[in-house]
């Protein structure tokens, strides 16, 4: 596919544009010229009222200023296209809950927007997460191993799956194209075990692993001591206790997503899996963080309340 029909399938078909919406498009610096190709599309095709913000946030899960997030309130679809995600800020979720759909877009780049990964049909993609989530609701415990040594329980009594396929179908839906995932927020003090991460830490600083980091969970709280990177990601968790806690599970979908060291194509990768250290409060959890950073591991076994539901890269539901 080419840039342009990226784009166009970004807007369109992903953000489920129509006629006369009120969009809001916020960027930064690194993002703004994709911003601007995104509102001049929607200008030239659409009655549509396009505002473009600019932002600087500089860690994911960083709340924008009161003046942007008064802005997408008023929203019908926002394209946050921020280098670090603002998916999991109060902003987003308070924008959401009011019925804005909200495309969330970190890191955009032209790799990014003309990725193999949007060969998907996000269509099919959908039904498919629509039918996992349903088979998973009501489950009580996940446990994820690896041959790498993950070996890690989760409790996700009462909590709800997220279906982010990447189309926003409806009043308030929250999507990442060409991420295509499920998500849960597990209870905050009840992840025990140990996560061999062997894929990516998709942040500018790491992105595709060369060697494992190891992350020891106990009642939640993550430990990084034992790794390449083990005294840059303390140093970015800080004295918060909050920035430790296993805030997500999630599972990719996209089979045409490769793992690469950009947080929309690694975490949608289909045959990954990743655990998400810090905010959930926007995704069903209560941990209110300053941060959130994802981990992603490479072929999961992953079994929900001991029977294992997805092996060699196969659903077994």
């Amino acid at each position: 596919m080419s840039l342009s029909s990226n784009i166009e399938k970004l807007i369109y078909e992903c953000g489920q544009l129509k006629q006369t919406e009120r969009v809001v498009v916020i960027c930064d610096p690194k993002t703004k010229n994709i911003a601007i190709d995104i509102v001049n599309r929607i200008e030239n095709n659409n009655n549509s009222h396009c505002n473009l913000l600019e932002e600087n946030i500089k860690i994911h899960g960083q709340e924008p200023t009161n003046k942007t997030a008064k802005a997408m309130l008023d929203a019908d679809l926002i394209f946050g296209i921020t280098s670090f995600s603002m998916a999991h800020t109060l902003a987003r979720k308070c924008a959401t809950d009011r019925g804005a759909r909200y495309l969330s877009l970190p890191d955009y780049t032209l790799d990014v927007i003309n990725s193999h990964a949007f060969e998907a049909d996000f269509f099919q993609i959908n039904t498919l997460c629509e039918k996992v989530c349903k088979s998973l609701s009501n489950k009580k415990t996940i446990t994820v191993e690896s041959k790498s040594g993950t070996f890690i329980t989760l409790n996700i009594d009462g909590r709800s799956w997220n279906n982010a396929s990447g189309l926003l179908l409806s009043a308030g839906s929250l999507g990442s194209p060409p991420d295509s995932e499920i998500n849960i927020a597990p209870i905050e003090s009840d992840t025990n075990g140990i996560i061999i991460v062997d894929g990516s830490i998709p942040i500018p600083e790491i992105g595709l692993l060369k060697s494992k980091e190891i992350l020891t969970v106990q009642s939640g709280i993550v430990s990084a001591d034992n790794g390449v990177f083990s005294g840059l990601l303390n140093k970015i968790f800080g004295n918060n206790i909050k920035n430790r806690i296993v805030g997500e599970f999630g599972i990719g979908f996209n089979e045409h997503a490769k793992l690469c060291g950009r947080m929309l194509e690694d975490e949608g990768s289909f045959g990954t899996c990743h655990f998400g250290i810090g905010s959930n409060s926007t995704i069903g959890g209560l941990n209110y963080a300053d941060m959130h950073i994802d981990f992603v591991i490479k072929n999961p076994v992953i079994s929900a309340d001991g029977n294992v539901v997805f092996n060699n890269r196969k659903w077994l539901i």
